[in-house]
């Protein structure tokens, strides 16, 4: 065999050893615009603005938005789960908070139950008197 088939052979099987999760964490990467949330039942539209975005970059999630704080997350997912499961964790958290997202082209669903450790959504809405924060996002234009 060849030096070239060899070196071909074996990017092939690099190629193969990317997981789900690698795949849908590479996809996740770069700016989401934040188009709506939800919370506790209730829509938030004045918590929405240009600056309301999730910036994915590595396995870190920032959450921009009209305030000073900034909080990023360390990320971890599990898309072989249904729903696909996303865990932030945080330096000054116990634990993780546990939430579940959809990814479908330019669209992210995501819903996160606080506080950190509660028990994760089962699906993407935030019902009245939930602590499950709702978020609808896509690429921005």
């Amino acid at each position: 065999m060849s030096q070239a088939a060899v070196v071909f052979s074996l990017c092939l099987l690099a190629l193969g050893d990317e997981t789900p999760a690698d795949k849908d964490a590479k996809a996740l990467q770069g700016v989401w615009q934040i188009e709506t949330i939800a919370f506790k039942g209730k829509a938030h539209p004045e918590k929405v603005s240009p600056e309301s975005q999730f910036v994915f970059s590595g396995d870190k999630l920032t959450q921009k938005g009209g305030s000073k704080k900034e909080p990023t997350f360390t990320f971890k997912l599990a898309p072989e789960k249904r729903p696909k499961e996303i865990d932030l964790s945080h330096p000054e958290l116990t634990e993780a908070m546990q939430g579940i997202y959809e990814l479908d082209g330019n669209r992210l669903k995501i819903a996160y139950s606080i506080p950190p450790g509660a028990k994760r959504p089962t699906a993407f809405a935030s019902k009245p008197g939930s602590m499950v924060f709702y978020f609808t996002l896509g690429r921005p234009k």
